[in-house]
């Protein structure tokens, strides 16, 4: 059996930022088990108006791969 694993693009990232009205950095890097970890980087005053796990699991649904969120 074949399985296909769909993972979302830096585009999708950035829609799903501009759904919340923010801006950012992404960076994706492969990790341990060989998929995409996307790391993006905020400014810390869009996370005090934005709840850093309501921009967590929106970013992990839409892009299908794990997700760290930084401030910069």
């Amino acid at each position: 059996m074949v399985t296909y694993v769909s993972r979302g693009t830096d585009d999708d990232v950035h829609g799903v930022l501009a759904g919340f009205g923010l801006t950012g950095d992404i960076r994706r890097a492969p990790g341990p088990d060989g998929f995409d970890v996307v790391h993006v980087t905020l400014r810390e005053a869009d996370l005090q108006r934005v709840g850093e796990s309501r921009i967590h699991t929106a970013l992990e649904a839409s892009l299908n791969c794990e997700v760290h969120i930084h401030t910069g």
